[in-house]
């Protein structure tokens, strides 16, 4: 396993002023997508990438059925009062699944056995296309356009392991690294006729060569160690430097480090998974456990917060912690973590700058603790001025929400 660290050279204005002026500082987002179906007609590229056993066997691909998504047309809700209106209907084409044959030693195949095989589906937006994505374009990139509403792109509505969020590269070895996926890393920072250096060994490079300001990115082994000022030299503003960790540091820190020191900014970070045994997987929060215990706001809301973490995460990374831990959340957000705690038998100390978040936390704690888990007795305690303090129902484990 190591870590891909991305740094981009400093520019000034916004991004897309860069990219007028430099033609770089943005990701080539829609050449990397995840999936088959043409530009943005996969899924958005994720922050982790597989790669196959050399002894993977690719078998070829499956079709998935097609499925019809209903949409009012008289703006209508879906949920309380849709019922009895008029709508349309669309449906989708087929999907393709790829089928491999997976050594038992493949980082996949321990992917898929921990997700196990499900049907993923696809919520369509709800909003009005854009002036911007005319139906011309969408039916291009294939979809198509109904009252003014995108429909699904063509590859959504497989099925399979959680595999297929992720891209795949196989290589001869183990540590290899594929030739496909340094050249996957080449497009993700290569704009349209840029210029992007592919140099893993910095020390075979002329220099000379490449004048000052001339590339679009680099992509290389390491830290690049006597050659930071001939790369701060020659990159363009703006532009990215993709630096791939070793099997001596797959960490891959000490470049990292080193390219900030130099001046280049972090912007991303991604996990090249290579061998079974080296990540857990949890699938995303369901709605079950988001909005478990909390009422529907005044915006028609329940559990509001847009990156609500599953609890499973949370009693993943306090799971080698002692009995009777005491754990502290400086950013509590939406409560997951307290959740876990009383899952799991901790106390917990949360705290969050939004008053909003640490009452939505007390909603749920309080809720999670006295429906799921009320053997522990816990106390909730909270500084909020529109929430009165629960009185304790024992002391077993002690939940205390801060506003700070």
């Amino acid at each position: 396993m190591k870590v891909v660290t991305i740094t981009r050279k400093p520019f000034r204005g916004a991004a897309f002023q860069s990219c007028l002026d430099h033609g770089c500082g943005a990701f080539n987002i829609d050449a990397t997508r995840v999936g088959e179906g043409g530009p943005d007609g996969g899924r958005f590229p994720a922050n982790a990438i597989f790669q196959h056993h050399p002894q993977c066997q690719r078998l070829g691909s499956k079709r998935t059925s097609g499925y019809t998504i209903n949409r009012w047309s008289d703006g209508a809700k879906p949920f309380g009062g849709g019922a009895g209106h008029q709508y349309d209907s669309s449906t989708a084409s087929e999907g393709k699944t790829e089928v491999r044959g997976c050594h038992e030693d493949c980082s996949l195949e321990d992917l898929g056995s921990q997700s196990g095989t499900t049907k993923f589906t696809y919520t369509p937006p709800r909003k009005k296309a854009s002036p911007f994505n005319s139906a011309t374009t969408w039916e291009t990139e294939g979809r198509s356009l109904k009252d003014g509403v995108a429909t699904a792109p063509l590859n959504y509505g497989d099925e399979g392991t959680a595999a297929i969020y992720f891209k795949q590269f196989q290589g001869e070895t183990v540590n290899e690294l594929p030739d496909d996926l340094i050249n996957y890393l080449h497009t993700l920072i290569n704009p349209p006729e840029g210029r992007v250096l592919v140099a893993l060994d910095l020390s075979s490079v002329d220099w000379s060569s490449h004048e000052d300001s001339s590339l679009h990115g680099l992509v290389t082994l390491g830290d690049p160690g006597e050659a930071m000022e001939e790369v701060w030299r020659v990159l363009k503003p703006g532009a990215h430097v993709v630096s791939i960790g070793t099997d001596e540091e797959p960490t891959n820190h000490t470049a990292a480090c080193a390219l900030q020191d130099q001046g280049f900014e972090i912007r991303d970070s991604i996990l090249l998974v290579q061998e079974p045994g080296r990540i857990h997987y949890v699938k995303k929060c369901s709605p079950n456990e988001r909005h478990a215990g909390v009422p529907v706001n005044a915006d028609g809301k329940r559990n509001f917060h847009n990156t609500v973490k599953p609890k499973g995460i949370m009693l993943r990374l306090m799971g080698d912690l002692p009995e009777g831990a005491h754990i502290v959340d400086p950013f509590m957000g939406s409560g997951s973590t307290g959740i876990a705690c009383v899952e799991a038998g901790y106390s917990f100390t949360g705290m969050d700058l939004d008053m909003s978040h640490v009452e939505l936390s007390e909603t749920r704690i309080t809720f999670w603790e006295a429906k799921e888990f009320r053997s522990w007795g816990a106390q909730v305690e909270s500084d909020s001025p529109e929430q009165a303090v629960k009185k304790p129902r024992g002391k077993v484990s002690f939940l205390k929400l801060r506003d700070i």
